[in-house]
């Protein structure tokens, strides 16, 4: 009889051991058997199935330094061309922007409680190798998995990370937008540059939260977007912007689409030599452009402009900043 009580308590010890440990013997028993709340409560603990650092990071040959072709302080050339309208958008990339339930997906994984932060449901912004989804920041470039670019996606929207590469500094995405995919394409690329790298998913968020997640950054994404285009205005009354401007976008494509190709391994020696030569003559036109467009400011401070204090700007900054204690932590 003590025998029996004996294996009785290892078998016992040991399903307890498989259910903490392995994953899929929890989910499992989640699954089919139906457990007390104390129990549930207890396994939430447990190691979870998806760590945080579980999304591969693949290195690739790194792309040519592309910092240092910019204007000055405020006029600053951008990284991709200018956004398309938001109707444009909108069909390009097959993402709705309007403010429906679908737009945040279903009930939450952890409950409906309001009060409960986003801390407490596992969900921090964290560096992009420890990420396991993002949230864009402000408008962002989207691109497809060979790096075709299909258009541009508002800021506020959730994107499921299946693996990452880095080129240098830069890192990139891949995988695609949740609730809603972009229409014929599995899988999409999205610069780290234009996110936050997020913990847990965005279904440990309530939908209050993850409403108000989305709302804020789009927010913000309209903010910036305002303050770049009323610099962009006072910027060309230099004689110098649209020269510095047309050369660091040509400076940039030209770098992106030289990583592309390295990473796929389509240059020989003597043709990496030759791109390498051609784009540090690209920066360096670049360069001196911006440099001269920078002195025609210096030299003209009427011309400057401070978008902070329109109207426009700070109402829309308000308008984020009211959505901010939803999502204490994830809000910068």
């Amino acid at each position: 009889m003590k025998k029996l009580l004996l294996l009785l308590v290892l078998a016992l010890g040991g399903f307890a051991a498989a259910v903490w440990f392995v994953p899929a013997v929890r989910t499992w028993c989640e699954e089919k058997i139906p457990l007390p709340a104390v129990v549930k409560a207890f396994l939430e603990k447990a190691p979870s199935a998806q760590p945080a650092a579980s999304v591969p990071a693949v290195d690739a040959a790194p792309a040519p330094a592309s910092d240092g072709a910019t204007g000055g302080e405020g006029e600053q050339a951008p990284k991709v061309a200018p956004p398309p309208d938001k109707a444009k958008t909108k069909t390009k990339v097959g993402l709705e922007s309007d403010g429906d339930d679908e737009d945040v997906g279903e009930k939450s994984d952890k409950g409906e409680d309001d009060d409960l932060a986003p801390e407490f449901r596992g969900v921090l912004i964290t560096a992009p190798a420890k990420a396991t989804w993002c949230v864009t920041k402000q408008i962002a470039p989207v691109f497809d998995a060979s790096g075709k670019p299909l258009g541009n996606v508002a800021g506020g929207r959730f994107f499921v990370i299946k693996e990452q590469k880095k080129n240098g500094r830069d890192v990139t995405f891949f995988g695609n937008f949740m609730p809603k995919a972009i229409k014929g394409h599995e899988t999409v690329r999205l610069p780290a540059e234009f996110t936050y790298g997020m913990t847990g998913s965005p279904r440990d968020l309530s939908k209050k939260q993850r409403r108000a997640l989305r709302d804020f950054y789009e927010i913000q994404g309209e903010a910036e977007e305002y303050k770049a285009k009323r610099l962009k205005e006072a910027g060309s009354k230099s004689p110098f912007f649209k020269d510095a401007m047309d050369a660091t976008i040509k400076f940039r494509d030209k770098a992106n689409q030289f990583a592309r190709l390295k990473e796929q391994g389509k240059f020989s020696a003597d043709q990496e030599r030759e791109a390498h030569y051609k784009l540090q003559q690209l920066k360096d036109k670049a360069e001196t452009l911006n440099a001269k467009h920078k002195t025609w400011k210096d030299q003209h401070p009427e011309a400057a402009v401070e978008p902070e204090k329109d109207a426009a700007y700070q109402e829309l900054i308000s308008k984020s900043e009211a959505l901010r204690g939803v999502i204490p932590g994830l809000a910068r």
